[in-house]
């Protein structure tokens, strides 16, 4: 038999469970009444005679003891009501003596054996009322038999997604209409992207399908910054969940949107038409609206996609009041609040003033009613709830500027270079940077153990620790971008504070966006800043060996030069122009070892020729040394893909270069015919294979090559990949779930004795 773990319900979802299963097994109709002033009644049948009461106790948390306890309190009201029948109904395990004594206890005239139901007995309910199961959501993902599924599934595919995180938030989550039509989409379309405004539960939604999905062993497969990751786990054939939480990024996103030259849009879509293409495969992705609008604008691919038909938009004027309530209550009942705290929430109806506030959100909700974070607060509690629902960025900034340590300063700073999440042995080293050099600026203390004082001091509210150490949502990334806007000085710290290029690479990508005006501007006056932040990270080594291992972090040298260039042309500095030559020779070194990194070395030729402030004589000689050397590299083999950047970013007809052009095309097309059919294979949606058509076409045109046999055998698995897309969808795996646990109307009264239940 499977067991369910109740204590991941509420008084009041413990009693609707109850009304359910009674009402499923004995084909009648329980009247509920008003939690708290039930005067010994929780639940009533009242017709033809039959007078039966059923009382629910919630008392996992304190076990027996506290349930006889309380019983001892209801045998009074029992007997004043006289029932004809009175079950008791609790969460708490029983035994057989556990049973003889609570009758005992009321007396057999008034209670039997058979109508005392501990957990056993509910869980045996549930196992023979599965509609019933699914309708109670929270119940039937927290089982045993759930949570094993899930677990080994996730076990099997070594997912970054945290299982105990969504169990940890199952007793707090609320079942709204937007689960069952997010789930609608995703079953019915395969894909559904969920958007809405920051704190809105996007987030949440999302854990919750996928969680769903896994128990029906869907593989899941996470991608945490790329969406690449994602595309190199496809298995054809396998059920498979792709999840992308905030796929568009939620930081930088700005005037200039995607890295468009790296085929970010390219690359989503091409997982997408994957997805759809596939039966028995899904994919779930969020977004804030703003970005999601932002990216439909700048990318044309983006615009004339199907992403915007599989839109799902969660707003917050979708929570009904009833939901609010629930939310709330939900978060309170199960938060480490003081009474005192709980009084203050209860008394004089203040949830009111909550749940109908214009700025209610989810995030909210969850910050008032964690005690970590209530802690800090030196206000009176409910002005401290109010100054949150007010205006949530200036509790942010105040937390940020009164109430944490420099040292908690200096590694959110360190963070927001590190895009917000990082391996603990990255952080120790960014913190280490920035922090000393903020202590000698400033003329702070700083001791041995601040790194751990911080990690300490920000768990829970600002970060989370979870074999990384990462930003606790967007919302701290958004105060970290209002820090450094409101202080562009933060920019310059950031800059001399830097141990990895790609903090630096970072932060002139949040400089360059339209609303850092006075960040740029801060940074174009002091350039000498920005070459000494260069120089000191330029040439560090990307390579790492580890017994057997070879990794590669941080960025090449090609995409370093690059960046260099462009933020020498930007700032119109000499003195950053100076630190292109030994840049150069480093990326030179690194060749002799290395394979060239053909994409990136063509945005590296790009940039080159849009410089107009360099040395002219010193940029054509590199100009000309990174092309001899990007092709000599790609005449050894390289992609189709890649061989269509080299056409479109190197002048082919140049007479210096005609007789490297001509080797480069005999081996290409040689490499090509004999490869062709690998790299056609691997291909599985017809987006790519007219791209690759469109690649061949400009290359033969480029190159004066003939590819008509290849395209022709394109357009042929074109056509095969059209027909299968064709076949009839898989059925659905499992029925949506019931609504009736959806929070329905509800008055005043009954919104009022809810959270006077919190008090009991």
């Amino acid at each position: 038999m499977t067991e369910y773990d109740f204590r991941c319900l509420s008084h009041h979802d413990f009693e609707l469970l109850i009304r359910d299963l009674l009402q499923a097994e004995w084909g009648i109709s329980l009247e509920s009444f008003k939690s708290g002033k039930d005067g010994g009644i929780d639940l009533r049948y009242a017709k033809d005679g039959d007078h039966l009461i059923v009382q629910c106790k919630h008392y996992v948390g304190t076990g027996y003891s506290g349930l006889l306890s309380k019983l001892k309190k209801e045998v009074p009201k029992a007997r004043r009501l006289r029932p004809k029948r009175y079950v008791l109904a609790t969460s708490v395990p029983l035994s057989a003596d556990n049973k003889a004594e609570v009758v005992a206890l009321f007396g057999k005239d008034i209670l039997c054996d058979s109508d005392v139901l501990g957990a056993e007995d509910i869980n045996n309910l549930l196992n023979g009322h599965a509609t019933i199961l699914r309708a109670h959501f929270k119940l039937w993902l927290s089982s045993t038999v759930v949570l094993e599924r899930v677990l080994h599934n996730v076990e099997y595919t070594q997912t970054n997604f945290k299982v105990e995180k969504v169990r940890r938030s199952l007793p707090k989550y609320v079942q709204t209409p937007a689960f069952n039509e997010a789930l609608n989409i995703l079953e019915r379309d395969r894909l559904v992207i969920i958007a809405g405004p920051p704190g809105v539960g996007k987030s949440t939604l999302a854990d919750m399908l996928l969680y769903a999905h896994l128990e029906q062993q869907f593989q899941p497969v996470v991608a945490e910054r790329d969406v690449r990751e994602a595309t190199a786990q496809y298995r054809e054939g396998h059920p498979q969940i792709f999840y992308y939480d905030d796929f568009l990024g939620s930081t930088y996103l700005g005037d200039r949107g995607f890295s468009f030259g790296h085929k970010d849009d390219r690359a989503i879509l091409n997982l997408v038409e994957l997805v759809l293409g596939t039966p028995n495969s899904r994919m779930i992705l969020t977004t804030r609206e703003h970005i999601f609008n932002t990216a439909m604008g700048e990318s044309e691919k983006f615009k004339n996609s199907v992403l915007f038909d599989h839109r799902y938009r969660l707003e917050i004027e979708q929570y009904s009041e009833p939901v609010r309530a629930e939310i709330l209550y939900n978060h309170i009942y199960f938060s480490a609040l003081p009474e005192a705290k709980k009084h203050q929430i209860v008394d004089d109806d203040f949830f009111f003033e909550i749940i109908r506030h214009d700025k209610f959100n989810p995030r909210i909700i969850e910050w008032l009613s964690t005690l970590s974070r209530v802690k800090r607060q030196s206000v009176h509690y409910r002005n401290f709830v109010r100054a949150l629902l007010d205006d949530p960025s200036e509790l942010w900034h105040h937390a940020y500027e009164k109430e944490i340590s420099n040292p908690a300063r200096s590694l959110l700073l360190a963070l927001f270079t590190l895009e917000g999440r990082a391996d603990a042995v990255r952080v120790k080293e960014a913190f280490d940077a920035l922090h000393a050099h903020r202590c000698q600026k400033y003329g702070l203390a700083r001791q041995p153990h601040d790194l751990r004082s911080a990690l300490w001091e920000l768990g829970d509210g600002f970060i989370k620790l979870n074999g990384s150490v990462e930003v606790f949502d967007p919302s701290v990334l958004d105060l970290m971008n209002a820090v450094i806007r409101e202080a562009p000085d933060n920019a310059l710290d950031l800059l001399q504070g830097a141990a990895f290029f790609g903090q630096i690479e970072l932060v002139w990508k949040f400089a360059r966006l339209s609303d850092s005006k006075d960040v740029m501007a801060t940074l174009a006056k002091h350039p000498a800043v920005m070459a000494s932040a260069i120089a000191r990270t330029m040439t560090a080594d990307r390579r790492v060996e580890y017994k057997d291992t070879v990794a590669y972090y941080c960025s090449t040298f090609e995409r370093r030069l690059c960046q260099t260039l462009e933020i020498a042309e930007r700032l119109k500095s000499d003195v950053i122009f100076a630190l292109v030559a030994p840049l150069a020779d480093r990326l030179a070194l690194e060749w002799k070892t290395e394979p060239v990194e053909i994409v990136e070395a063509t945005e590296l030729l790009r940039q080159l020729t849009r410089s107009e402030s360099g040395p002219t004589g010193e940029l054509l000689a590199l100009y000309s040394q990174i092309r001899l050397a990007l092709l000599k590299s790609a005449k050894r083999g390289c992609r189709i893909d890649e061989m269509r950047e080299i056409i479109a970013s190197v002048s082919i007809k140049d007479p210096e270069i005609e007789e490297e052009i001509r080797k480069l095309s005999r081996h290409f097309k040689f490499h090509c015919e004999g490869n062709f059919r690998d790299e056609l294979y691997v291909l599985q949606t017809a987006s790519e294979v007219d791209t690759l058509i469109d690649d061949l076409d400009d290359i033969q045109h480029g190159l004066s090559l003939n590819f008509s046999r290849l395209i022709e055998i394109a357009k042929e698995h074109l056509a095969d990949l059209s027909d299968s897309s064709n076949d009839t969808a898989r059925e659905r795996e499992f029925e949506l779930w019931s609504e009736k646990t959806i929070p329905g109307h509800m008055s005043d009264d009954d919104i009022r004795e809810l959270f006077n239940s919190l008090l009991e």
